[in-house]
C-alpha cells in the first residue's frame, strides 16, 4: 500500500526497492542544507496529497552519499518522481511554486484526475 516513507543509503537498496515499486518520488536533501529545511513543510503537505498513489524515499548526503553518486544528485535539495519506473518528473531546489509543479506533474502522469490545490 503506497503512502509509506523509506530511507535509503546504497545503490542496491534503491535498486531493490525500484524493482518493487513503480510509482514513488526520492527526495534528496542534507542535515544542514538550510534551503532543505525550509521546504519541508511544503513537500509533506503535498507528499499528504498524494500519499494514496505513491511512496517517498529520502536520501540524507551523510548517509547515502553512495546513493547520490548512483543516481549523479549534484544539488539539494532536489527530488526526482518514478512513475511505472522511469523518471518523470525532476525539481532542484526549495520554492513553492516549482514543488507544487514537480508534484502536479507528478500526479498528473499517475492519475490524470488528481490536480493538487495550491499550498
Amino acid at each position: 500500500m503506497p503512502g509509506k516513507i523509506h530511507y535509503l543509503k546504497t545503490r542496491q537498496e534503491f535498486k531493490d526497492f525500484k524493482e518493487n515499486n513503480k510509482n514513488f518520488i526520492i527526495k534528496f536533501k542534507a542535515e544542514w542544507c538550510a534551503p532543505c529545511w525550509s521546504a519541508e513543510k511544503i513537500i509533506k503537505e503535498y507528499f499528504g496529497q498524494c500519499e494514496q498513489y505513491l511512496d517517498m524515499v529520502v536520501v540524507d548526503y551523510n548517509k547515502g552519499s553512495d546513493l547520490f553518486s548512483y543516481l549523479k544528485v549534484k544539488d539539494i535539495p532536489s527530488m526526482h518522481s518514478f512513475v511505472n519506473g522511469e523518471i518523470a518528473e525532476s525539481v532542484i531546489g526549495a520554492g513553492e511554486k516549482d514543488l507544487f509543479t514537480f508534484f502536479n506533474s507528478t500526479m498528473l502522469r499517475i492519475n490524470k484526475n488528481v490536480v493538487l490545490p495550491e499550498y
